[in-house]
């Protein structure tokens, strides 16, 4: 569906809402989520210390409900998209296949939203595969990735962004990793910074830009609609290339950017497959020149604050009185710490697996922080409640409208995270094994929020091993080899 399409689409829903003789129940909130790529939890401005730069963020944040302690449920992206979307703690990857299919015909709250009224839409990233599955949108605009240039055998991409850029007779070179003929010069050592580099065009015509402007659009269309949205905002940034646009990453002087000093084999007690990783990953931070880490941890955080101002010119189209809001990512990003950049190896340390995450708007309650664990499945179950629609069986979230009613409650909630190996969460106790039952770690996080002392092998520790790893067990089932006592 192209833009064209996709604005007659949303002007055709608007006026069949509007004919004589429809039935009109009582308003439902409109749902809208705003979903990141790779942004760490501490990568906005309320839990940076100071360090980045997110006015518009903050105050959304701080005018609704900071959950601090939320989860994704999968790594890398896909998976964490998949069980986002499906309510599920879906494990259907294999070992030589990351990426999460999902069938057309599997529940997820976008379509139960979308049979139930809802005008239902997505503006940006799903990495979906096929790219356009049908995973309950009515209509899509994509702004991929391009991991995977074809979406099937022989047939092209068709990312509704490039397709849009290449009427100005430019091209995503940020996608394709090339640099076009007449940037060469300027650009000669794209590779060697890792994809940090400014912007070359118009920021206007930066892919945040894009998705920003057709959401405007799409909220424009439906402003004066009695039936209500489901709007999924989804920047495919902070996530590399680094490529902010001039005036934000005039925002950071890569001189002054602190860079971590920790490194992969500092935790005690780390188990030999772990040791291994030290030598994998994208990129090592010890591997890199201190002048290229700068400049990408500077870029990287500019990119947040351009999401931050986008997000500001997208909520003034917004009427939070009528619109339950929820932002987050699809999970964080080492950022530096252990000794590395990105999101490999896919272990569920908190640089990964816990997200910025805050609901604003209606039904709730502002200037309240949450420390109890939540995680991205609940957002089903919250949406449901929020629309009036009774859950199906067998989804795996527990309603966020549970702490909106009672700050307190929650505190023994169990989240669940697979990446690279298998973690559950219970209050301040997080517990790690290989799918074989090896490989096991536990971590006190009140007393070492970095996870660097692996309380496994501590006699003292039995029962809490043992408590968590039978939750674990109701969640993936039992391991192939007895876990050791």
């Amino acid at each position: 569906m192209d833009r064209r399409q996709f604005l007659t689409a949303s002007a055709a829903a608007a006026a069949a809402a509007l004919l004589p003789g429809c039935a009109r129940a009582p308003r439902r909130p409109n749902l809208l989520l705003v979903l990141t790529d790779d942004q760490h939890h501490r990568a906005i401005g309320y839990a940076s210390g100071g360090k980045l730069q997110t006015p518009q963020l903050d105050a959304l944040a701080r005018a609704g409900t900071i959950f601090t302690s939320a989860y994704a449920n999968g790594l890398p992206c896909t998976p964490s998209r998949g069980c986002l979307l499906s309510g599920r703690y879906r494990w259907s990857r294999t070992l030589d296949e990351y990426v999460l299919r999902m069938s057309p015909s599997e529940w997820t709250w976008p379509r139960a939203l979308r049979h139930a009224g809802y005008q239902t839409a997505l503006i940006g990233k799903m990495h979906m595969n096929p790219m356009r599955s049908e995973i309950g949108f009515a209509q899509a605009l994509y702004s991929e990735h391009a991991m995977r240039r074809q979406v099937a055998a022989g047939e092209p991409m068709r990312d509704d962004y490039e397709s849009w850029l290449a009427g100005f007779g430019l091209e995503d070179w940020q996608n394709t990793r090339r640099v076009p003929p007449r940037f060469r010069e300027r650009f000669a050592d794209f590779e060697r910074n890792q994809g940090a580099q400014v912007w070359p065009y118009e920021e206007r015509l930066h892919p945040i830009s894009w998705v920003r402007d057709r959401s405007i659009e799409f909220l424009e269309a439906h402003a004066s609609d009695d039936a209500p949205y489901c709007l999924v905002v989804s920047f495919r940034y902070p996530h590399a290339p680094y490529n902010p646009a001039e005036r934000f990453a005039a925002l950071y002087d890569p001189a002054a950017v602190e860079i971590p000093t920790d490194h992969w084999l500092d935790m005690a007690g780390m188990p030999p497959r772990l040791r291994a990783y030290n030598r994998t990953g994208w990129y090592p931070r010890d591997a890199l020149p201190e002048p290229v880490l700068r400049r990408l941890l500077s870029c990287y955080y500019a990119l947040v604050s351009q999401i931050d101002d986008a997000v500001g010119g997208l909520m003034r189209h917004v009427d939070t009185s009528r619109t339950l809001v929820v932002y987050t990512s699809d999970h964080g990003d080492y950022l530096g710490h252990r000794g590395r950049i990105g999101k490999s190896p896919w272990i569920p340390f908190d640089d990964l697996a816990l997200v910025p995450f805050f609901a604003v708007g209606a039904g709730v309650p502002g200037g309240r922080v949450v420390e109890p664990p939540v995680a991205h499945v609940d957002l089903a179950t919250t949406f449901l409640r929020a629309a009036g629609i009774e859950p199906p069986p067998g989804l795996n979230g527990v309603p966020l409208q549970g702490h909106f009613a009672e700050p307190g409650s929650g505190a023994e909630r169990v989240v669940h995270c697979r990446g690279d190996i298998l973690m559950t969460r219970r209050g301040s106790l997080k517990y790690f094994r290989g799918e074989n039952g090896s490989d096991q770690m536990l971590f006190d996080l009140a007393n070492d929020p970095g996870e660097l002392v692996n309380l496994a092998a501590n006699p003292d520790r039995r029962s809490d091993l043992a408590a968590l790893a039978s939750d674990m067990q109701r969640v993936y089932g039992p391991s192939r080899i007895p876990s050791p006592a």
